[in-house]
């Protein structure tokens, strides 16, 4: 298994998420020699994040002839599913978290490789709650697959499927 990494700060999520990709792709990435230029191209901050076209754009050209990427809006916990059963394949999900009375807490990037327990649990890189590798019960994750809107007007949930470059979507 790749030595994932995770963040240590409150904004990094998009650029570690690339990071993490290319790290399931097989190939070297790190965040002493990725981390800085990945977050400068992503225009990350620590205001507002990675935005999405950034995202989308620096993950195509990090994915060169590693992977191939195929972007989703509002994505179900049974597409990611039935993507991430295959091998060559995992899924980056971008969404928006709220607490028990709908206020938005904070949007975030985690990578996932892979279900476990017969789809009932993703394995998840990088994730809300600050841990490099956990597992995402199927209810937690399709919590965080509702549509929602931010308080800046993004849509939330989006997802970005990836294929090792020797796979078939």
């Amino acid at each position: 298994m790749a030595r994932y990494v995770r963040q240590y700060n409150d904004y990094t999520c998009g650029p570690i998420a690339i990071i993490n990709a290319i790290k399931w792709s097989g190939h070297k990435a790190t965040i002493k020699q990725d981390l800085k230029r990945i977050t400068n191209e992503c225009r990350c901050d620590p205001r507002n994040g990675t935005s999405h076209g950034n995202f989308d754009r620096i993950l195509r050209i990090e994915s060169k002839e590693r992977f191939r990427v195929r972007r989703r809006l509002f994505p179900t916990p049974e597409e990611i599913a039935q993507h991430l059963v295959r091998p060559g394949h995992s899924v980056i999900i971008n969404f928006l978290r709220a607490n028990e009375n709908g206020v938005e807490v904070d949007a975030h990037y985690a990578l996932l490789v892979r279900t476990a327990k017969a789809a009932q649990e993703f394995v998840q890189i990088n994730s809300f709650e600050g841990e490099t590798i956990a597992k995402v019960n199927s209810h937690q994750l399709a919590e965080d697959l509702k549509h929602r809107k931010s308080i800046r007007g993004k849509v939330y949930p989006r997802a970005w499927f990836l294929t090792l470059a020797n796979y078939s979507f």
